[in-house]
């Protein structure tokens, strides 16, 4: 039996946690360009305008994108009332 070293052993070790690692952790899909497209009109109409102030940066993108948060919720939540009063039975007075 040939003898292995540590840094043989090791490097085989890695090799081997990374490929179990690679198939139980997915991959994240990439954003397409028109999806940042997309993403930044949506933080523009929200008020966020890169270039203004560069100083408050990370606070305005929060706050545009709360804004965008709290503006897709509205539309799921008015979504959501829609069906559910579209899956009640209609009662006919009397």
């Amino acid at each position: 039996m040939k003898n292995i070293s540590l840094k043989s052993a090791v490097a085989i070790v890695a090799v081997a946690g990374a490929a179990v690692l690679a198939g139980i952790v997915p991959a994240q899909a990439q954003a397409t360009r028109a999806e940042v497209k997309a993403q930044q009109a949506e933080l523009q109409a929200a008020g966020y305008r890169e270039s203004l102030d560069e100083t408050q940066y990370p606070s305005n993108l929060q706050t545009a994108e709360a804004r965008v948060q709290a503006q897709q919720d509205a539309r799921a939540a008015a979504a959501n009332a829609q069906t559910y009063s579209e899956s009640q039975p209609r009662v006919q007075p009397q």
